[in-house]
């Protein structure tokens, strides 16, 4: 499955007998090693490809030969050592042995070669004398002289090493009987690494080359070949099978390219669901389908064209019917079933089409598609080539097309109804080609290289831009919904956090956000309240027994501080969550976990942030313990503009039934946690002091700061 990568190093052995026999010359003269692998540029996560280094010195300097003087009467034996040293950063290991090129292992007569030194037929003593005359052998380090044999494992080591190191002696013995003239051998020094094993997730754009390598899928343990193919990207060549044995997989953020919990569910006999809609953009019926479901079916024996994803399903449950590209050249969902650090492939009519970009370099059917595309139901040669596969599709009525057709979903929305995606036969490729979201389409997923300081838009945002930033990365970014900017960076809890507070809704009296360009499901009017007075409803908090004050409807308002500085606005939990937390949710019964509520008026791709005992807020503290470290510097500046690389939360106080409060004394911050009926989690300060589990009335008008998983 691993290909192993070899580094020779060759080596010449002659003896010279001459006819006066005063002396035998043994010469070793050895090349430069040739390196398993250079030492590559990292990536953004520091990641580092193997490497191997062979050093072979005599007496601490580079050899080209070593001679060994004999004579028959007063030296008839000699031996010379040479110095081993071995390093390498392979976190398994290397082994490096001996050998000869022609297999053998005499010595042989270059001017007659039926006359030979044969290697020793037994271990002799520590000592050249000891050697049987007329032979010739070698020794590691102390112990005895051996006879040669071919792959010989000379050092090893099941680790990363910075220098193993070992003595070679090499030794020969002759007496009168043996011809004169110059005997010799070829030998190699082969360092191999034991066994490189690629994930997915941990690969990395120096490792992926355009020699193909497998890489394991730490999901299920699906390996598959991948290689970076003429457009600089590195694409997976076989098509996705996540979720191939079982009946639902759940994916996480620690293993895919999702910022929460995402379940695929299989459906049994590999009929699409599908729901009936009018299309935003063509008028027509259309047919997707916000739920999940895949099918995987094997086509002959155990060959897979891998598994088939309804649009939904390819994007984590967030391409739903409602994310449209209506007057766009389309518009991205940035997460997907694929594995951490990859992504589905942009589709549309923009110039940065992923798949539009690969069909420049690979123009025809012929290049694109797997040899024998019609009988060819798996890529496991791993060719570098894009090796697509007409794998067909699945819809309402079961399979279809396979053999005849390939269809490969993007990440990229036509319409409410439709999805782009790559659409190939034996002899045409579409690469802006768009269908029905709710059809089982195959899918491939290609390495996300781009960092924070690659994109410019809050929306751009994706969990594996998130993967491959470096902590203290800080970019200022534009929410395309108003144009505001912030600052954004990645902090040292490995998110990517806003280091100023949310503004949205500054300028307007009413601001309605969507999917296309927020965290929501669905469209959401955010409502400002003209005196400051946050709205409220008094209930009994079911928790606590006690009174609590909420509010079921949207209420947020702005304040300028001093001049045109803004600390922000201000939202009730209600609007924070986007509609979505009223005082029915609750987390009564979960302790301090608290029950979570995921969509918010936060952009797309950004979240408000966990609360509770398992709350970011709580893992971001913990990474910068003290007040000094969490505010912005000064404790009284009213807005962090600087980007310095801390969290830079302020005391911008909050709004209430009274007005504003508390402004440079206290700051607070919701989460999108409740811990009650009436009492959601949030972060609160002071000067002194960082409460990260607290809760308050979910009336109450606090900050907003954003992450990015």
């Amino acid at each position: 499955m691993y290909k192993a990568i070899t580094g020779v190093l060759k080596s010449h052995i002659y003896i010279y007998i001459v006819v006066a026999l005063t002396a035998l010359l043994l010469s070793i003269v050895f090349t430069n090693p040739t390196h398993a692998l250079d030492r590559a540029a990292v990536d953004a996560n520091v990641r580092i490809r193997p490497s191997l280094t062979l050093d072979i010195t005599s007496s601490g300097a580079a050899v080209s030969d070593i001679t060994l003087n004999l004579d028959p009467a007063s030296n008839p034996y000699d031996a010379k050592d040479l110095d081993i040293k071995v390093g390498t950063n392979n976190a398994t290991g290397y082994v490096l042995t001996l050998s000869t090129t022609n297999g053998g292992t005499d010595l042989v007569n270059i001017g007659d070669s039926s006359v030979v030194i044969p290697t020793l037929s037994s271990a002799a003593g520590s000592t050249p004398s000891t050697l049987t005359a007329n032979s010739w052998g070698y020794k590691k380090d102390s112990g005895n002289y051996i006879p040669f044999t071919n792959n010989a494992t000379i050092l090893q080591n099941t680790a990363r090493t910075n220098e193993d190191s070992a003595t070679l002696s090499f030794a020969a013995k002759i007496d009168y009987t043996k011809q004169s003239g110059k005997y010799e051998q070829e030998l190699n020094f082969t360092i191999t690494p034991n066994v490189v094993i690629y994930t997915m997730q941990d690969l990395d754009a120096a490792i992926c080359t355009k020699d193909p390598i497998e890489a394991v899928d730490l999901r299920d343990n699906q390996t598959y070949w991948v290689a970076e193919l003429d457009d600089g990207n590195c694409w997976m060549l076989q098509n996705l099978r996540l979720g191939t044995n079982v009946s639902s997989l759940t994916i996480t953020p620690t293993n895919s390219n999702v910022s929460s919990n995402f379940t695929l569910t299989k459906d049994s006999d590999g009929k699409m669901p599908n729901s009936t809609i009018t299309d935003d953009v063509t008028g027509n019926t259309a047919y997707p389908y916000d739920g999940s479901a895949y099918y995987c079916s094997p086509v002959s024996g155990n060959s897979y064209v891998g598994c088939y994803y309804n649009w939904y399903t390819a994007t984590a449950g967030k391409g739903t019917s409602s994310v449209t590209g209506k007057g766009t050249s389309g518009v991205d969902v940035n997460e997907s079933i694929c594995p951490k650090g990859w992504v589905l492939p942009k589709g549309g009519t923009s110039s940065s089409n992923n798949f539009q970009i690969l069909s420049t370099y690979y123009p025809t059917a012929a290049q694109m598609l797997v040899p024998n595309p019609t009988t060819t139901y798996d890529n496991t040669n791993g060719a570098s080539l894009p090796g697509f596969l007409l794998s067909g599709y699945y819809y309402s009525g079961g399979a279809l097309d396979v053999g005849t057709l390939g269809v490969y979903w993007s990440r990229t929305a036509y319409s409410t109804g439709y999805g782009y995606n790559l659409n190939l036969n034996s002899t045409t490729v579409y690469p802006q080609h768009y269908s029905n979201k709710y059809d089982g389409f195959s899918v491939r997923c290609l390495r996300e290289t781009r960092t924070l300081l690659d994109i410019d838009n809050m929306q751009d945002i994706s969990p594996a831009i998130v993967a491959n930033t470096n902590e203290g990365t800080f970019k200022a970014l534009t929410d395309t919904r108003d144009n505001q900017t912030y600052m954004v960076g990645k902090l040292k809890d490995g998110n990517i956090w806003m280091v100023q507070n949310l503004r949205l809704g500054t300028d307007v009296s009413s601001l309605t956000i969507t999917p296309t360009n927020s965290n929501v499901s669905s469209n959401f009017t955010l409502t400002k309240d003209s005196d400051g007075k946050m709205p409220y409803t008094a209930i009994t908090d079911d928790v606590t027994g006690s009174g609590a004050s909420v509010y079921d409807g949207s209420a947020y308002y702005c304040s300028p501080v001093s001049g045109n500085s803004y600390v922000g606005c201000y939202y009730n939990w209600y609007t924070a969550t986007a509609g979505t937390g009223t005082s029915s949710i609750t987390g009564k019964n979960t302790g301090s976990v608290g029950t979570d509520v995921n969509s918010s008026i936060c952009p797309k791709g950004w979240y408000l942030p966990k609360g509770g005992s398992q709350g970011d807020f709580l893992a971001l503290y913990n990474q910068y313990p003290s007040v000094d470290a969490m505010l912005v510097a000064g404790k009284t500046a009213v807005d962090n503009a600087s980007g310095a690389s801390l969290p830079g939360f302020l005391l911008s106080g909050y709004y209430g039934s009274g007005g504003a409060s508390l402004v440079g004394t206290y700051g607070y911050y919701w989460s999108r946690t409740a811990y009650s009926t009436g009492l959601g989690y949030d972060l609160s300060l002071n000067s002194t002091t960082v409460r990260a589990q607290d809760y308050v009335n979910k009336y109450n008008g606090f900050s907003v700061r954003c992450l990015a998983y």
